[in-house]
């Protein structure tokens, strides 16, 4: 039997000898980039959003953190608890609804691994599985600068294998629901020179 996990896939996939680096050796970077960190903030967040828990605790914990950090880390990485607590804000402002349609969240399977092709075994964890009027889906939690676009939709493996883990652990599922973050936070309109109003240039 093989074992595996859905990063180390989507790795190999991508580049085989960062795999190797990563997998293998061991190799970790200093510096956790911004796009990563950003986004397990953001994952972590949602996560406690969607578990009723207050999902600004998190952003409370990463600035206790934060604080800590060097000037120079600090200037690398910009104000990203405050960014974080905007998109989070706005997010929630907008979805907020649908926290009550979520039937399981960080759907867990890695000491209980699915077979998804003979003998190969997947370790992992489901974001969320949601139902709503028109059915059951896997949804899959992703924060980019840019939406991605169909195409990149259709060529995602992980979700197209998660389908298949959710359905074996029970749950009947109509299709995936990609659930996207903007990183950009909303722009905070500006005051009139005169006074009296609010920019509305976008």
């Amino acid at each position: 039997m093989i074992f595996v996990r859905q990063s180390s896939v989507k790795l190999w996939r991508r580049c085989r000898q960062a795999y190797y680096y990563k997998e293998v050796e061991g190799i970790e970077k200093k510096t956790t980039p911004i796009a990563l960190k950003r986004g397990t903030i953001l994952h972590k967040c949602i996560e406690a959003f969607y578990n009723k828990d207050d999902w600004k605790q998190v952003i409370f914990e990463f600035k206790k953190e934060y604080d800590k950090l060097m000037e120079e880390e600090k200037e690398y990485y910009g104000d990203l608890p405050r960014e974080c607590h905007r998109i989070m804000t706005g997010y929630v402002n907008l979805y907020g609804r649908l926290k009550e349609r979520a039937l399981a969240v960080e759907l867990d399977f890695s000491d209980n691994p699915i077979e998804v092709f003979p003998g190969i075994y997947l370790k992992g964890k489901i974001d969320m599985i949601l139902r709503d009027k028109k059915g059951t889906w896997v949804v899959e939690h992703k924060s980019h600068k840019k939406i991605p676009s169909e195409s990149d939709r259709f060529l995602d493996l992980q979700t197209a294998i998660y389908v298949t883990v959710a359905e074996k652990l029970g749950y009947k599922i109509d299709g995936v629901l990609w659930d996207y973050l903007r990183t950009k936070p909303p722009t905070i309109p500006e005051v009139l020179v005169s006074g009296k109003g609010i920019s509305k240039n976008k």
